[in-house]
């Protein structure tokens, strides 16, 4: 595994301040070795790179997609300074509201940027995030977390409940590998975006096609178990013979 350094030496922006990335997520870092050598990663609200650029660096191709020019001028230098060895992270302005892949990925991370939407945008995000992996793919989220009353003071800004992300994806019939609600505390607020006290932390694998054929027999037994119970047990035998 190759490491990614905290800064790089001698490295400058266009301005000439010191070119840095932070380390990648730890989510991200505890989901890479669930990933075969040469996955495709789809990087949602990218910000400077820094997690696409580790997992390039790991063997993985990376698309990442960021609205903030200033963001992706950055993360490009980032490539840049490890030469050949980062090229596998692709970076390109785009907004995660607006998402239109005919490709699915091997693994789709957002980290600590769906709260830059409004609550009812970052469920179609995520929508959208499911859709574009593969089966049997990853999905790897950070998102932040508060208390109700913390939502409705700030109506722009996508906050979740603790176990709200994992319910959504257990709902739509997702393995929940990894999560961590954490204690809910209280947001310090920044120019009126919510602070980073309070994240979740989620790893999901998406059905293969197998399991998903399995769920929708059974949903369609569970429909008719009071009407048609011999077509019920029909339906029940032939999920458990998958």
């Amino acid at each position: 595994m190759i490491e990614y350094p905290h800064y790089f030496e001698g490295q400058t922006t266009a301005e000439g301040a010191p070119l840095y990335a932070m380390f990648p997520d730890v989510v991200v870092r505890e989901a890479e070795p669930m990933l075969a050598t040469g996955s495709t990663v789809l990087d949602v609200g990218a910000g400077s790179g820094t997690n696409g650029t580790y997992l390039a660096l790991q063997g993985h191709k990376v698309h990442s997609v960021e609205l903030n020019p200033d963001h992706l001028e950055h993360a490009q230098r980032i490539i840049r300074a490890f030469g050949g060895l980062a090229t596998a992270n692709t970076m390109v302005q785009g907004d995660m509201r607006n998402l239109n892949f005919r490709e699915e990925f091997d693994a789709v991370i957002a980290t600590r940027t769906l709260q830059l939407i409004t609550k009812s945008e970052a469920y179609q995000v995520v929508r959208t995030l499911r859709q574009a992996t593969k089966p049997g793919g990853l999905n790897i989220l950070n998102t932040y977390i508060a208390k109700p009353d913390q939502q409705a003071e700030m109506p722009d800004f996508a906050l979740f409940e603790p176990f709200e992300m994992e319910t959504l994806y257990k709902a739509a019939g997702w393995e929940v590998i990894s999560e961590d609600p954490n204690e809910i505390r209280e947001l310090t607020y920044d120019s009126g975006k919510p602070g980073c006290s309070s994240k979740a932390l989620l790893i999901a694998r998406k059905p293969n096609v197998t399991e998903q054929i399995r769920r929708s027999l059974i949903d369609q037994a569970e429909a008719c178990r009071r009407s048609d119970p011999e077509r019920y047990c029909d339906l029940m035998d032939e999920a458990a013979a998958l």
